[in-house]
């Protein structure tokens, strides 16, 4: 994994859940077991409730640039 960020997401029994953007490092191919690896990952090292819901593989993270509020 390259870089990654993380959002609320509504839902409509949770009220909110997790959806990670994930970018992997060149050479490296989005699998269903590299997501269930990172929700695992996740869920043991920070918390169940931190897991994600939902994973999406992209090629670069979008950042905002200054003064773009």
């Amino acid at each position: 994994m390259a870089e990654s960020a993380a959002i609320g997401k509504p839902d409509p029994v949770n009220m909110e859940v997790v959806k990670a953007f994930v970018a992997l490092r060149p050479g490296h191919e989005p699998s269903v077991d590299l997501e269930l690896d990172i929700m695992n990952f996740v869920r043991k090292r920070l918390s169940p409730l931190a897991m994600p819901q939902e994973i999406e593989f992209v090629d670069k993270i979008p950042r905002r640039g200054a003064g773009s509020c």
